[in-house]
């Protein structure tokens, strides 16, 4: 990453805010659409993997606020609830109304691939289902956040390549550890994934423990993921009444009663979801 001076930075944000969601691969599978006529009352997944891995920490109250919303059933309600109690240039306010904005685009403006799925029921069922709780947002709600002076300032104070230039790398390097362990903010966890990745700071060693070593290409491959994964478990959001995996499985279609690790390991490569999932396992 290229060490420019800050105005740079907020744009990188917002791409990587819609990157956030993007995936790799479409497999289908029979599914019973009315199973999901209320997805929160889904079952969840089975879990993927036979090793034993750390138990979830305790929600946060940032993880606990991102919850809310990502879990919520009226979108616009929770927005405007957010908005209650956050400060207007608060970094995780404009995460989430970017989060909404991005998925919702999907039911309300579908892409060429969401308006040919009358046939297919794994994505029919999850597009209906985010339709529901997109459908109280008004034009205005899913309009890109609005960039403030102290918003931007805000942001900037959160990466750590911007505190490594501004302030110095021992900083930074704290700062971006924080970040990776606690922050219910996907970019902000990708931001700092991939500082700790570039300056070797990453514990390749006991993330990858038995195994050999990816490349650093696979691993960078992985980070939007794992970084999506981190941070819906910090805010209780993965399972299937979760936003992030109702977009993912409007997206590429998914079994009834998935999780977002499933959709995951549905989606993307082998190798990436492994990487994915143990950088999750060590993020815990």
């Amino acid at each position: 990453m290229s060490r420019r001076t800050w105005p740079w930075l907020p744009l990188a944000l917002l791409t990587i805010a819609g990157l956030s969601f993007y995936r790799v691969q479409f497999i289908a599978s029979a599914a019973d659409p009315s199973a999901i006529e209320t997805p929160h009352k889904a079952t969840t997944a089975a879990p993927i993997d036979n090793h034993v891995s750390a138990p979830l920490r305790p929600l946060s109250v940032t993880g606990h606020l991102a919850g809310t919303l990502r879990q919520a059933i009226d979108l616009r309600s929770a927005l405007e609830n957010m908005r209650s109690q956050l400060h207007p240039d608060a970094p995780l306010l404009h995460a989430l109304s970017e989060e909404v904005r991005v998925a919702c685009s999907v039911a309300r403006r579908p892409d060429a691939e969401s308006v040919q799925v009358e046939g297919d029921p794994n994505r029919r069922i999850w597009i209906d289902a985010l339709m529901r709780r997109c459908a109280g947002l008004r034009d205005a709600d899913l309009q890109p956040p609005e960039l403030t002076g102290e918003a931007l300032r805000l942001w900037n104070r959160q990466l750590p390549e911007y505190v490594a230039f501004r302030e110095s790398m021992p900083v930074a390097l704290q700062l971006a550890r924080e970040q990776a362990e606690h922050s219910p903010d996907a970019r902000m966890v990708i931001e700092s994934l991939r500082f700790l990745l570039d300056h070797g700071e990453l514990p390749m060693h006991d993330i990858f423990v038995g195994v050999l070593l990816p490349t650093r290409a696979d691993i960078e491959a992985a980070l939007i993921a794992a970084a999506d994964w981190i941070a819906c478990e910090r805010s209780g959001a993965c399972g299937a009444d979760g936003l992030w995996t109702l977009y993912t499985c409007a997206q590429f279609g998914c079994p009834v009663g998935s999780d977002l690790p499933l959709a995951l390991f549905r989606t993307l490569p082998a190798q990436q979801f492994e990487i994915a999932q143990r950088l999750t396992h060590w993020a815990r």
